[in-house]
């Protein structure tokens, strides 16, 4: 979607300076070396989605092992209450 609002500002910007009837000196190479950096911002913005939908994945990872230690500890109680309630003195 930003490639698009980029090609919409730039077309926009030309329109409007061309009805209020002042043609833009067009310097070919600087705006060739404009697109060039907006497309390098892009590349940056695609690279940081990317690592956002890594980190995501990641995160869900993490929270399913938290999940199941939270299960094994839990599981652990229980059983260590069975244990002192079956023979509180064992052991002793």
């Amino acid at each position: 979607m930003l490639p698009l609002q980029v090609a919409y500002q730039v077309t926009r910007t030309l329109v409007v300076s061309r009805a209020a009837r002042r043609e833009p000196a067009l310097d070919v190479a600087r705006v060739q070396a404009l697109l060039d950096q907006i497309r390098g911002q892009l590349e940056s913005v695609r690279a940081m989605k990317t690592n956002l939908t890594k980190a995501k994945g990641s995160i869900g990872e993490v929270e399913n092992l938290l999940d199941q230690a939270k299960s094994s500890i839990l599981d652990t109680i229980k059983e260590m209450e069975r244990e002192l309630i079956a023979d509180p003195i064992r052991g002793a």
